[in-house]
């Protein structure tokens, strides 16, 4: 006989009371007469019962007993009590009935003040019945995933719950004003074998992107006893990988605190056995303040690589942490069978504790299906990368539509963000693919790699400089190309491009000559169809005039005399893994109409030819002298 209830209704920060109803049989009833259960119809019958029909024979003893392994049987859906969130709620996952003698008690598993609402009809003579459900009180949700089989349908590991693809049986939730507010101060753990080899978080009822549900671990605000800072963790220890939605639109808003001292109020991690942790994105969730790890194996963030076909992903992680001490890509992006995936990372760290050069902190392969995977980094930190690791992985990329975003991103402790897209050796098919990033505050670092070549300016590379200065007016800064080493990718109509280098005309107006100074490494021949630059500017007359150097008949580039820091013997040298030799030229011409004062003139370089290998690149200058 259970003493106290299985669940509760969500409805109170205590344990609920289950609500009763009792059958007394004082005989054996007739053939056919009924009874309602939780809203589920059981049948006497002389013999041969099946289903919700229950042997009504002998004596009352073994009517009630006969009854009881019935209901205890059944897996009709129960009655929805009011309120009550559940769709289906199988009879026997939600109530119990014990029998003592001729008098059945029926419990609730699942309880709440909701069931004192029910009632019961019954046909069957020689019965009596309490016909009204009562003493059912209200309680918390007790599980916030379930870690071993549960009910007697034996619902799978991770499979009910406030996070679980069944939803807690009684209860209600209103979208837009609500919130599920967890109990912390728990170690979670899965080890037994997870139902198809993931933990799924799935879908609320009723949840849409404009009233998504809103669930909280408590920061000891509702629970004073667990103290003022206390956390929990989800250990899944068992698997190949635990996933959050696979497919599902859940429309999940997960908030966990973080405290002054920087730990997490949540964790899911792996703290044991042979496989990495992966964490699998879906649409409509937005996870907040959680910690991913894993002590001895890879953590990855990934698209939802099983996924129907056609099925979005749409995720952002706000203020969360990925720690990994292996060397496996901590982000996964992939678009295989049309699966298309955008997340957003806010305020995000990548942490490493992998002692050799990372090969690459971001990986996506090479799937070839037309579905869109783009990942936005916004102010994330990426922490702990030693010796020449690497932001992206190299090797195959996808060749369709794929766009990776930073802002503001500290990429201190990672010796390169690239090129990566520049050295992928695939038949290209579309233009749409992008890594890019860019920071607004220091040294307003930025690079964009392609498959036509790689741009960038970082501060902490050591780059030769010449003339341009940071807003500061202080900092030097150059910007560095690297054009693919894909042979024929280049063209006079395919190209790699510097940002728009940008230029106000102080003078007055009138026809100015414009020159951008360049190094070339020492390897390259370059000539004025390998190399040009394309400039506008606004004429005096108004119109927007264009300027393209491209020489068809490859006339010799012009040697300049211009003095570069990190020159010698007329070279100018930067190291990349040794010392690279570059020589010196530039552009110069005469504007074939006269500039408007006070306008801005706009200079773009452009190199259409690809190289060796990844270290012959260019050096611009980004200051455009105007005299």
């Amino acid at each position: 006989m259970p003493t106290v209830a299985e669940d509760g209704n969500g409805a109170a920060k205590t344990a609920a009371t289950m609500a009763t109803l009792v059958i007394t049989f004082t005989g054996v009833p007739a053939a056919d007469g009924a009874i309602t259960i939780a809203g589920v119809t059981f049948t006497a019958k002389a013999s041969g019962a099946t289903g919700n029909q229950f042997n009504a024979v002998t004596d009352a003893t073994t009517c009630a007993t006969n009854l009881k392994t019935a209901i205890n049987a059944s897996t009709s859906n129960a009655v929805q009590p009011v309120g009550a969130i559940a769709s289906t709620a199988p009879l026997r996952n939600v109530v119990n009935a014990t029998s003592s003698g001729g008098v059945l008690t029926v419990y609730t598993r699942c309880s709440g003040s909701e069931w004192n609402s029910v009632t019961e009809s019954s046909t069957l003579t020689n019965a009596t019945i309490s016909a009204q459900w009562s003493g059912g009180g209200d309680g918390a949700w007790g599980y916030l995933l379930n870690m071993s089989s549960l009910w007697p349908t034996g619902l799978g590991i991770t499979r009910y719950g406030v996070l679980g693809t069944t939803r807690c049986y009684v209860g209600s939730y209103t979208f837009g004003s609500d919130k599920i507010i967890c109990r912390s101060g728990k170690t979670i753990t899965s080890s037994g074998g997870l139902p198809s080899n993931y933990c799924d978080f799935g879908a609320w009822p009723g949840a849409s992107q404009y009233k998504r549900l809103v669930v909280e671990m408590d920061d000891g605000t509702e629970w004073p006893a667990d103290g003022t800072a206390p956390t929990t963790q989800l250990q899944i220890n068992n698997a190949y990988f635990p996933s959050v939605g696979w497919g599902a639109r859940s429309n999940l808003y997960f908030k966990s605190p973080i405290y002054t001292d920087g730990t997490y109020g949540f964790s899911i991690g792996i703290t044991s056995g042979s496989y990495r942790l992966a964490f699998l994105t879906c649409w409509g969730l937005e996870i907040e303040g959680v910690r991913f790890f894993a002590s001895t194996q890879s953590v990855v963030i990934g698209s939802p690589e099983g996924n129907t076909p056609g099925i979005e992903s749409q995720a952002i992680l706000r203020n969360c942490e990925i720690s990994s001490p292996g060397g496996a890509s901590l982000v996964y992006l992939i678009n295989n069978s049309y699966r298309r995936n955008y997340v957003t990372f806010t305020n995000c760290k990548f942490v490493t504790t992998y002692t050799s050069s990372h090969p690459g902190v971001i990986e996506s392969p090479a799937n070839d299906n037309g579905a869109y995977v783009g990942a936005w980094f916004d102010s994330c930190k990426f922490l702990g990368f030693v010796g020449a690791s690497k932001l992206f992985s190299t090797g195959a990329w996808s060749r369709y539509n794929n766009s990776v975003f930073f802002r503001n991103c500290d990429f201190a402790s990672l010796a390169t963000t690239g090129p990566t897209l520049a050295l992928v050796s695939a038949t290209v098919e579309a233009t749409n693919v992008c890594c890019a990033g860019s920071s607004q505050f220091g040294n307003r670092d930025f690079f964009v790699d392609t498959f036509n070549g790689y741009v960038e300016w970082r501060s902490n590379r050591g780059f030769p400089t010449l003339s341009a200065k940071l807003l500061d007016g202080t900092t030097p800064w150059s910007i560095h190309i690297i054009p693919t080493t894909c042979a024929d990718r280049l063209s006079r109509s395919n190209f790699v491009e510097t940002p728009r280098i940008g230029k106000i005309n102080s003078l007055a107006d009138g026809a100015r000559t414009l020159t951008v100074e360049f190094v070339v490494h020492d390897a390259l021949s370059f000539t004025k169809c390998e190399i040009s630059i394309f400039v506008d500017y606004q004429s005096t007359s108004g119109n927007y005039e264009v300027i393209d150097t491209y020489d068809d008949n490859g006339g010799a580039l012009t040697a300049s005399d211009a003095v570069w820091s990190s020159e010698s013997g007329g070279k100018v040298n930067y190291v990349d893994g040794v010392v690279q030799s570059h020589n010196k030229y530039k552009f110069s011409l005469t504007t074939p109409k006269p500039i408007a004062t006070g306008t801005e003139i706009g200079i773009v370089v452009r190199v259409h030819k690809h190289v060796s290998t990844a270290v012959q690149g260019i050096f611009v200058d980004p200051e455009i002298q105007v005299a």
